[in-house]
């Protein structure tokens, strides 16, 4: 399955701030208009599992499968029957501004089930949720 990318520039954040905005899942809802509510036990760490429950997906079993502080990279990993969704964000200093990358990566037999069912709303929302997120980090 063909990966989805939503990519933007902006000068209105840093990527320190914008990295701390979400790194803080307890607060996610607050920077996702599709999350109902968002919790994590401990700190943000890979293999930390989080308790996100989302509008547009029922209650998922989210995992941080790789987070870079250093290179501002996270990629969350949610297992679903026969298929993987990788959602890997990327945040990167570019000129006077930030470069944010979001990709929706989907493996599995079942992966063009799953794009019907819940890639293409997350994929679609890429930039709406990228947008909401930089109005919040500023």
């Amino acid at each position: 399955m063909q990966d989805k990318v939503y990519s933007i520039f902006t000068d209105e954040v840093s990527v320190s701030g914008i990295w701390q905005l979400v790194t803080d899942i307890n607060y996610r809802n607050h920077i996702d208009s599709d999350t109902e509510y968002s919790s994590l036990n401990g700190n943000f760490s890979v293999g930390k599992g989080m308790d996100i429950k989302n509008r547009i997906f029922p209650q998922p079993g989210i995992v941080v499968f790789e987070s870079d502080e250093y290179q501002k990279s996270i990629v969350y990993l949610w297992e679903l029957p026969l298929c993987d969704f990788f959602i890997s964000y990327f945040y990167k200093e570019a000129g006077n501004g930030v470069k944010i990358t979001a990709t929706l990566t989907i493996q599995g037999i079942l992966s063009p089930f799953w794009y019907l069912m819940y890639g293409r709303a997350i994929a679609k929302n890429f930039s709406r949720d990228i947008k909401f997120m930089i109005d919040k980090a500023k």
